[in-house]
């Protein structure tokens, strides 16, 4: 509007979704004042077979997933004490959502999902780098969180809780699990100098374990995060 050149970030290549702000604040003046009964009969209108929404929804707790780690002592209590300023964003909406009693929080750690194939698949990014940065992280394995988020669902849990496998495992753990799972014995790999590690790496790193004794404790069929990923991801990609 001032004539002046935009600046724009990188190479100005990524894509975006974008909401113009008028069109959303006419949606909502469109429905100020209108009761869950109001909006409930015209539902019931539009599409007679529709259950009672009102009933149906209000009762059931509410299911985030949020980015976890690189905490104090990685246990829920502690969620606002973050060491790094990218996750400051993440733990201020945690912490503001432990005043409702209707929201279940999950956080996740570096989720792995069970498709070797896949290339954004962690183990697979992984096995594509030259050199690794090699520290113990609490990680996530899909295949086996994203059920017990059901049942956490179904048993109307609430609170925050950390949603990963028990333990920690480095990057090197995985790819030698990898080598001796897929017997893929000609693989190797080398690890970053700490004087590199400290060059590529954002920010400097704390715990990134994050405690899911509290998980365990309700569900007991919780694996090891070793455990975990030859289970649902080695194991299943060694027979295809």
């Amino acid at each position: 509007m001032g004539g002046k050149p935009l600046p724009i970030h990188g190479e100005g290549t990524n894509v975006r979704s974008y909401l113009y702000c008028e069109d959303v604040a006419e949606a909502f003046e469109d429905y100020v004042g209108r009761t869950v009964e109001e909006d409930d009969g015209m539902v019931h209108e539009e599409l007679k077979w529709w259950g009672d929404v009102s009933e149906a929804l209000l009762p059931h707790p509410r299911m985030l997933m949020m980015p976890g780690g690189r905490h104090s002592d990685g246990s829920e209590e502690n969620s606002g004490a973050v060491s790094l300023s990218v996750n400051s964003s993440q733990n201020q909406m945690v912490e503001l959502l432990k005043e409702f009693d209707n929201v279940c929080t999950r956080r996740v750690s570096m989720p792995i999902s069970s498709d070797l194939n896949n290339s954004r698949n962690f183990i697979t990014k992984i096995s594509r780098y030259r050199k690794l940065v090699n520290i113990p992280n609490s990680m996530t394995v899909l295949h086996e969180l994203l059920p017990i988020s059901i049942e956490m669902a179904k048993r109307k849990l609430r609170g925050i809780w950390n949603s990963t496998n028990a333990g920690v495992v480095s990057h090197n753990e995985v790819l030698e699990i990898d080598v001796q799972r897929l017997h893929r014995l000609s693989f190797k790999w080398a690890n970053f100098i700490p004087e590199e590690q400290a060059k590529v790496i954002v920010a400097p790193r704390s715990n990134n374990e994050m405690d899911a004794s509290k998980l365990k404790k309700e569900f007991h069929e919780l694996l090891s995060i070793k455990e975990s990923l030859i289970k649902y991801a080695f194991e299943p990609d060694k027979r295809n």
